[in-house]
């Protein structure tokens, strides 16, 4: 129930902010490693913690899918995702993480290619 309260108060958020007409509200989750590398922990315990599916389960909530995308450098075996012996992300995470946004930003019409003649 607490994540359908959470998803319900950030699609009211979204459309508040975006009722200029103007502005494109997106909601960015870091993922914990947890989430990133579930499908590698041993302790079953720890491997379905993540509720991102069950909050990105309204399409109309503009929510660029960051843990899919890492799970899928982690899963190609890209170095540098996360540290190692730390909760943050290494310089690929980083990039992972901002080819999402901009993917999804183009994907909803917002940026576009500039032609660098």
């Amino acid at each position: 129930q607490q994540v359908d309260s959470i998803r319900c108060g950030l699609i009211n958020l979204q459309n508040r902010i975006q009722a200029n007409g103007v502005t494109f509200f997106v909601i960015l989750i870091a993922p914990d490693k947890l989430t990133a590398y579930a499908d590698y922990i041993t302790d079953r315990d720890f491997t379905q913690i993540s509720r991102l599916d069950r909050l990105a389960s309204d399409p109309g909530l503009h929510l660029p899918r960051v843990d899919l995308a890492l799970k899928k450098a982690i899963d190609a075996g890209v170095k540098d995702v996360y540290l190692p012996d730390d909760t943050h992300w290494g310089s690929a995470g980083y990039k992972i993480a901002a080819d999402t946004l901009v993917g999804y930003l183009k994907e909803k019409g917002l940026l576009v290619e500039r032609n660098q003649n």
